[in-house]
């Protein structure tokens, strides 16, 4: 009887604090009107930012779409294994 291979660990690799960064510069560059947000350590959200509108209200689209936006965020970093590093921090547009 031949012995068996010696079992390979499985070598998991650490999320990136890059994918994070880059992932939300992707959100910023798709919702312009997003300035900041935070999230939770329940990964919700506990605070967005949005650019002002002296004088108006933004409608609620506006709103359907950072939360459709971030949810799909978390929901990509979840599945990368990155969601941890969401955790109580907060992101915010790089104004120039």
């Amino acid at each position: 009887m031949s012995p068996h291979p010696p079992r390979v660990q499985e070598k998991r690799t650490e999320p990136s604090p890059g994918l994070i960064e880059q992932r939300v510069r992707e959100a910023f560059a798709r919702l312009p009107l997003l300035l900041a947000v935070t999230f939770d350590q329940d990964l919700s959200l506990a605070d967005v930012e949005v650019q002002p509108c002296p004088g108006c209200d933004w409608s609620d689209e506006v709103y359907i779409d950072v939360d459709a936006e971030i949810s799909a965020l978390v929901a990509e970093l979840k599945h990368a294994g990155a969601s941890e590093l969401l955790r109580g921090r907060t992101f915010a547009r790089t104004l120039q």
